[in-house]
């Protein structure tokens, strides 16, 4: 069976959709507010974002900072670093789904009968269509308003489906992985196994048999972070997974959870995440 949680708060309305099988795959966030995060940041889900009025400054690691406007689309792939900023007092009125890296790459893999990469982005960032923004907003208005979610589950699924047809270019060739990406990798599992650590730099060194100005630049390179930020950022994120999950859990207690020194620590760095305090969130 299919159901939505429902969270509102501060003029915030959010509401978490599961499919018949228990398994969160989207959230729905409206807010009259228009929150401005300035730190650079990644989700883990794929984040589409319009606004009612305003415009918001868009800027993605390694690409020309762009604006978004009324009637166009805002696209963030999973793990794609950027930073949003309110350019007008006026901004008012935004919406923003994140959905599911897995539950997106099931929707992938029945339009690209033979895609071997586990994740097509898409590919550009803003989308200036006036039927795809109409749709989008009709669409998040009728799941936050609305209590059933059968036909909800099939709407968002079909616009998505619209989306990766027409924006994500098919890689027919799966890419070789050089060696340069191995270790990489490594360090990105290695920091997940141990979300819940304080890991150093040093730490992650010894683990992978890199020296630490090698971790540094590859790092930089592929997500225009530091290692030390690369990990906070997914701390970050674990929390609100929880935090959406089980509002009654003490905020001091997932930020001990996951490593950080002290509440306010977690609190700054969730804030230039999400926008909100983790209170507020709750």
């Amino acid at each position: 069976m299919y159901y939505i949680d429902i969270k509102n708060f501060r003029g915030m309305n959010i509401k978490l959709l599961y499919d018949s099988n228990n398994k969160f795959y989207a959230q729905v966030k409206y807010s009259e507010e228009i929150f401005s995060n300035y730190s650079k940041h990644s989700h883990e889900t794929l984040n589409i974002t319009a606004l009612k009025e305003g415009c918001m400054e868009v800027a993605v690691y390694l690409k020309e900072t762009q604006y978004l406007k009324p009637k166009q689309l805002c696209f963030f792939n999973p793990q794609e670093v950027h930073l949003t900023k309110n350019m007008k007092k006026s901004s008012k009125g935004y919406y923003s789904l994140h959905l599911d890296k897995k539950w997106c790459i099931k929707i992938q893999k029945q339009i690209f009968k033979k895609m071997k990469l586990s994740y097509l982005p898409i590919s550009l960032n803003i989308l200036s269509m006036e039927s795809y923004y109409d749709a989008f907003v009709s669409m998040c208005d009728r799941v936050l308003r609305e209590k059933e979610s059968s036909s909800i589950h099939n709407e968002v699924s079909s616009f998505l489906g619209k989306i990766f047809t027409h924006y994500c270019k098919e890689i027919k060739n799966e890419i070789k992985r050089n060696e340069n990406n191995i270790p990489l990798e490594t360090i990105e599992n290695y920091i997940m196994e141990n979300i819940n650590e304080q890991l150093s730099l040093d730490d992650i060194a010894y683990e992978v048999g890199y020296n630490t100005s090698y971790i540094i630049r590859a790092f930089k390179k592929k997500y225009g972070l530091s290692p030390h930020a690369y990990m906070i950022n997914k701390k970050i994120n674990c929390a609100e997974n929880i935090l959406a999950k089980n509002s009654d859990l003490n905020v001091s207690d997932i930020a001990y959870e996951f490593g950080f020194c002290d509440q306010s620590h977690f609190t700054r760095s969730f804030k230039r995440v999400f926008g909100i305090s983790p209170n507020t969130y709750k």
